[in-house]
């Protein structure tokens, strides 16, 4: 289903047509917001669940995969009928917007990007990457596919060339190395 709740049919074949991923995590955090919204009318305290990462009885190992979230995973809650979690809350449903506006321009930013979005709400980057990790559990969905990347120390961008060692010319102006 799209976000108006209709569904998509390819006029020639007159089959459903699968969602794209932009489109998916997008109804992904519509149906979250749906779920606060449904909070609010039933006069609970809107809150956000997502799977507890911390606890070892949530997670199981493969030999195909590696590490793996269990399904009966415990889950924790950041509501705002506690105002201790008020500050995550509000931090979360943020990284929601911006990461909403990501995939809906198909744009990408990192995670440093979004601390200073609002340096004053987030407080410190430990939350907002805690805060990232927890919405791509919560939405099943990783965090690039969030459009939002970690950046290694050491990029570079700008009005240089320099010659590599095996004679390359690398262009750091352009995206491609020119021989």
């Amino acid at each position: 289903m799209n976000w108006q709740g209709s569904k998509q049919y390819d006029a020639i074949n007159f089959s459903e047509v699968a969602p794209s991923h932009r489109e998916s995590v997008m109804m992904a955090i519509e149906q979250c917001l749906q779920g606060i919204l449904q909070d609010l009318r039933d006069n609970k305290p809107p809150s956000l669940a997502y799977t507890n990462r911390r606890d070892w009885k949530n997670v199981r190992y493969t030999m195909e995969i590696g590490l793996q979230l269990t399904i009966d995973a415990t889950k924790s809650v950041c509501s705002l009928a506690s105002s201790k979690s008020v500050p995550k809350f509000a931090a979360m449903m943020k990284i929601l917007s911006i990461i909403y506006q990501l995939v809906q321009k198909d744009t990408y930013c990192t995670k440093r990007d979004i601390y200073y979005q609002d340096v004053n709400l987030f407080g410190s980057q430990k939350l907002v990457d805690d805060c990232l990790d927890n919405l791509s559990c919560m939405l099943q969905w990783p965090r690039w596919d969030l459009h939002v990347m970690a950046t290694s120390k050491g990029c570079i961008a700008g009005n240089l060339q320099f010659t590599d060692v095996d004679g390359s010319v690398v262009d750091c102006a352009s995206t491609n190395t020119v021989q």
